[in-house]
């Protein structure tokens, strides 16, 4: 693994189901730490100690759901969040599930996708770049971004994020109006995917 030393922690009052997410990172070997909690309320006070890089949480569990644990854990700090539940689309429109998670699975999982998705996920995070002005889950929405355009693209780009990202369009609109700043969302990303493709053709030159 690189410098980046991420933690994980999996939470969902099924025992079984915590067991086989865990089992499914352990797997990858490419996390510094797995935490697994059945208890939402225990979890949340390891998370303002821990301050997990990573979480997956269920949505449907006692005391405290998985909607209300995400928002509490966005009130200390902003983690990549990931939600695998058997109600997705419940959480997604009633909820407004996207714009607590960057990742939602629906239940019954497929696991072995659901391990190749996750060591994508933790690829892009051992590889995102912190900085004081852009946060990680900022700069992973951002690398997602640039990975599914390209330059020549300037036409119905909204559509085609939120068909590739599974994201709801306004959803993309808002987090890149913040990211963004003073500067225009899509000359943003542009500029950014033009800099990218630059050092891309200076590396292949040397």
């Amino acid at each position: 693994m690189g410098e980046n030393k991420i933690k994980a922690a999996v939470i969902d009052d099924d025992r079984y189901t915590v067991q086989a997410i865990k089992k499914c990172l352990e797997k990858l070997e490419l996390l510094d730490r797995i935490d697994s909690f059945t208890d939402p309320i225990l979890a949340l006070e390891n998370i303002e100690q821990t301050q997990y890089e990573l979480i997956i949480t269920d949505n449907t569990m006692p005391v405290i759901d998985g909607i209300e644990l995400a928002e509490r854990v966005l009130e200390i700090y902003k983690p990549v969040l990931i939600l695998v539940s058997v109600v997705c689309n419940q959480v997604k429109t009633k909820f407004n599930g996207e714009e607590l998670f960057d990742y939602i699975f629906q239940k019954p999982l497929d696991y072995e996708e659901f391990t190749m998705e996750i060591a994508e996920i933790i690829k892009s995070l051992e590889q995102a770049e912190i900085t004081p002005k852009i946060d990680i889950k900022d700069k992973l929405l951002v690398d997602q971004i640039i990975n599914t355009l390209s330059h020549e693209e300037n036409e119905h780009i909204y559509q085609k994020l939120s068909e590739e990202l599974y994201k709801d369009e306004s959803t993309i609109r808002r987090r890149l109006n913040r990211i963004s700043g003073s500067e225009k969302p899509l000359d943003f990303i542009l500029r950014i995917i033009k800099k990218k493709q630059s050092k891309k053709t200076g590396e292949a030159s040397k």
